[in-house]
């Protein structure tokens, strides 16, 4: 009640509600970051601040009230990624034929790979100037790595070479050599890493 006869008073008065001035607030951040994603996904690997603005049709002020930096924004879009790609996949059992789980890996992978190969060679040109991006590289290689471990439980009795040589078959450095430098097709490259990494298992 009290809430409510307040939000009618500043309104009486011209002056917008707190909770009116927080969603537009989030709404303006959203657009921002939305911006920066649409930029980055048509092939702007360093999009400047002022693009991100224009996108996103806000002020070039406004951009950094809402963010520190562009490394504050690129945290953002890292999280978005988490939700809608990464934490959206859930882990390969260690369950089935050694073949059938190495299929699922790959294919689980390719389709990560595909969705966020444009975001992924962004951070690449930013990593290094990025402590933030360094670090979620690291994280991210662990936890291939933990879920790669997870799914195929014989690599525990391989040699290092051998995990690590897998590690670096099924990696997005490698989908990248494949899909761009060979020029595979995504079938092409699937069928590829299917069949280095159950060579390298067998």
């Amino acid at each position: 009640m009290g809430n409510r006869f307040m939000g009618r008073a500043a309104a009486d008065q011209g002056i917008e509600p707190i909770d009116g001035r927080r969603a537009r607030s989030e709404k303006t951040r959203g657009l921002i970051v939305e911006a920066l994603m649409k930029l980055i996904a048509e092939g702007d690997l360093q999009p400047t601040s002022e693009a991100v603005a224009q996108r996103a049709a806000v002020g070039h002020r406004t951009v950094f009230r809402h963010f520190q930096d562009m490394d504050a924004l690129y945290r953002e879009i890292d999280t978005r990624l988490d939700v809608r790609v990464f934490a959206a996949v859930a882990p390969i059992a260690p369950s089935g034929s050694l073949k059938s789980r190495i299929d699922k890996i790959v294919e689980t992978r390719a389709r990560i790979f595909e969705q966020v190969k444009m975001f992924k060679r962004a951070t690449v040109i930013r990593q290094w100037s990025s402590a933030f991006l360094r670090s979620k590289r690291a994280r991210n290689a662990r936890l291939l790595r933990g879920r790669l471990f997870h799914a195929i439980p014989e690599l525990e009795g391989k040699s290092a070479e051998a995990q690590h040589a897998l590690e670096s078959l099924l990696s997005f450095e490698s989908w990248e050599h494949l899909r761009v430098d060979q020029k595979c097709s995504v079938a092409k490259a699937i069928d590829a890493l299917k069949f280095g990494a159950l060579r390298l298992l067998s």
